[in-house]
């Protein structure tokens, strides 16, 4: 069986963790409001990520359930692993209302 280690700062990554042996194999490197991962400062502040989709994963709380599909087919250029929910509170203790609909925007466009 394969195990991964999964790394979650829920920020950016030191680049120095890009050179441990072993590292992580998956970095949590956001872990954010809707809202706050859309500014240009935090998007700034993303770029400065030492990983490549391949280990990378994004969490997003409170978005718009509108937005959900299209935001989960549009970062799935970004990062590997994905989750997007509309709950704006309690977002790991239960699945809100948009958890069907990112769910089949990953399993149409993974």
């Amino acid at each position: 069986m394969s195990r991964q280690v999964i790394h979650n700062p829920g920020t950016a990554v030191d680049k120095r963790f890009t050179l441990a042996k072993p590292g992580p194999d998956i970095s949590v490197v956001v872990e954010t409001s809707y809202a706050e991962f859309n500014t240009e400062e935090y998007q700034a502040w993303l770029a400065n990520s030492p990983y490549d989709r391949s280990r990378t994963c994004y969490m997003l709380y409170s978005v718009p359930e509108e937005k959900v599909a299209d935001l989960a087919v549009s970062l799935q250029d970004r990062a590997k692993y994905l989750f997007l929910t509309s709950a704006t509170s309690n977002f790991y203790e239960s699945f809100a209302s948009s958890w069907e609909t990112f769910v089949e925007a990953m399993t149409n466009n993974g």
